[in-house]
């Protein structure tokens, strides 16, 4: 006796790929692996450890684009977010007269908890960033 095949086998092909698909998606969700883009990053916090008010910069590598401006007195923070795939993120540091007083950079290669990076601990910036 033949059976008629018709779509049904087809409908229990296409379920079954569609049922292993979502079995595959939830054990990477289970196991740990994160299909989120921004998981890479991880907060930081900036700390004007001076005795002087500072303005900081977050820059491309020749700081000829400044983003995240901010203006910090002694003691202020700025909250950022660091990558953990040893991306450098440049800032730049300078007085209230606007003259560059060093920079910092951020790389990272892997996530840590509750990190303060001073002020203080900026460095000579290359000479090209310094024009």
């Amino acid at each position: 006796m033949k059976h008629a095949s018709g779509s049904g086998g087809r409908r229990n092909t296409s379920w079954a790929r569609t049922l292993s698909a979502a079995a595959f998606w939830v054990s990477l969700i289970q196991s740990g692996c994160s299909i989120d883009p921004t998981d890479q990053f991880f907060p930081v916090t900036v700390v004007n450890d001076t005795d002087r008010e500072l303005i900081i910069d977050q820059c491309d590598v020749k700081c000829t684009s400044l983003q995240d401006h901010a203006d910090l007195k002694p003691g202020e923070v700025m909250p950022q977010n660091a990558s953990d795939a040893s991306v450098p993120a440049w800032y730049v540091v300078s007085d209230v007269s606007g003259k560059r007083l060093g920079c910092l950079v951020m790389q990272f290669d892997h996530k840590q908890p509750n990190v303060r990076i001073g002020l203080s601990g900026m460095k000579v910036c290359p000479k090209e960033i310094l024009q």
